[in-house]
């Protein structure tokens, strides 16, 4: 079974990836709400919105940083909740707190059983996003699960409006250039905060 954390593969460093994908206007609420206006302050608590759904989960095995495997997962159903905090000190810090929970289900994309090497009931590339099992249906292989995810990122506001955020338990850091209003925040098109 895969994991996000290193591993050794042949003799060289394997990372295993995994990232939902949102989609433009679907989920919870129809898409984002967006500030009518950028440049306020992002000093303060905003409270995350759960206002877009998930249109696919990626899994990527990376080796040397170079992108060998991947495996993606067309989300036809989906219940995922989302839920959290990001809190912007004076100081420029940053603490992002959000949770994502619900089941899912859908097709994998070809390709996938035949780049990983195994058959549809033995696939374990989204045990990370709770899958509970896949099954060769008509339409192709099919697995649901239930998604239970904690993460905690912390990073600056930087100049220029800049937000960096990073998890290490993930190894991940990403760089975003939101758009902050009085009422809203926007880091990007899926992902939005009401201040508190």
């Amino acid at each position: 079974m895969m994991t996000t954390q290193a591993r050794s593969w042949l003799a060289v460093a394997a990372i295993a990836l995994l990232s939902l994908t949102a989609c433009a206007d679907g989920g919870g609420g129809g898409g984002c709400p967006a500030p009518t206006q950028c440049g306020a302050s992002p000093t303060g608590t905003w409270t995350r919105l759960d206002c877009i759904g998930w249109e696919h989960l990626n899994y990527t095995l990376l080796i040397n940083g170079t992108d060998l495997r991947t495996c993606t997962l067309d989300v036809e159903s989906e219940h995922i909740t989302t839920s959290g905090q990001i809190v912007i000190a004076d100081d420029g810090s940053v603490t992002l707190s959000s949770r994502l929970t619900g089941p899912w289900s859908g097709l994998v994309v070809d390709g996938c059983l035949a780049a990983f090497e195994t058959s549809c009931a033995e696939l374990d590339v989204f045990d990370d996003w709770g899958a509970t099992g896949c099954a060769e249906t008509a339409d192709g292989c099919r697995c649901e699960g239930t998604l239970d995810r904690t993460v905690h990122e912390t990073g600056t506001w930087g100049t220029g409006a800049e937000l960096t955020l990073s998890d290490p338990a993930r190894a991940v850091e990403n760089t975003y250039t939101p758009c902050v209003g009085l009422t809203y925040l926007q880091l990007n098109e899926g992902t939005a905060f009401r201040r508190q």
